[in-house]
């Protein structure tokens, strides 16, 4: 997928940014978890005690769905990240974005390699790359069971506007901003926006995690919501 992914660039940019936001989620009945979280996700995202915001699926699914109604995204999409690629049965939506891109991938290669005739590169052969970029993760990560929602944001207007659908001609682009991380600058989108203003996120509950100072830090946050 990743090699796929590079060959189209070398043909032209695709005049979009991928951002990707991510949750855990806990599939499980075991209400230590279901209240707690996993020690194994406190240990690698917790540092120095940290916190865990949970909020509710399905409002989350409503507003990312306004988002996408309100504004111009290339592809969007919603799904959970899926671990094991071998096992995929072919009820499974991934299973006929991977199916398309194997197809296309075979064309490609002969094009490449034996120089058929080029393939021509379809928007849906894009979506489905993109569903399988995002959703497929090395199988050593499942325990995270994460969910993902993600967007591909047009960063040229001009080029854009000529590719567009015409049922998003009247909605505004998405501003893409950027911020620094270790000294590179990386590009992001602000979600859950309405007419401007900001979409409040559907927050149940902040479980705050282990550090000596625990008690002080659940009470500095009571004042601060």
């Amino acid at each position: 997928i990743d090699i796929l992914w590079k060959a189209l660039m070398e043909k032209g940019p695709l005049f979009n940014i991928p951002c990707i936001l991510s949750f855990c989620s806990y599939k499980t009945n075991d209400t230590y978890t279901q209240k707690d979280g996993l020690l194994s996700h406190w240990r690698g995202y917790g540092l120095d005690g940290g916190y865990a915001v949970v909020l509710n699926f399905s409002e989350m699914i409503k507003g990312f769905k306004k988002e996408c109604e309100d504004f111009r995204y290339a592809i969007s999409g919603t799904g959970d990240v899926n671990y094991e690629c071998d096992t995929l049965s072919k009820q499974h939506d991934l299973f006929n974005h991977l199916s398309r891109i194997t197809t296309f991938a075979s064309n490609f290669y002969n094009y490449r390699v034996y120089g058929s005739d080029e393939p021509p590169v379809d928007g849906k052969d894009i979506e489905s790359l993109a569903h399988c970029l995002v959703l497929f993760k090395h199988q050593g990560f499942e325990e995270e069971q994460e969910y993902r929602f993600f967007v591909f944001a047009y960063d040229d207007e001009e080029v854009a506007k000529k590719i567009i659908p015409l049922d998003a001609i009247n909605k505004p682009f998405k501003k893409i901003k950027f911020r620094l991380r270790r000294g590179t600058s990386v590009p992001y989108v602000e979600l859950f926006e309405t007419n401007q203003t900001q979409q409040l996120l559907p927050i149940e509950r902040i479980v705050v995690g282990s550090h000596k100072d625990k008690e002080k830090r659940a009470e500095s946050l009571n004042i601060y919501l």
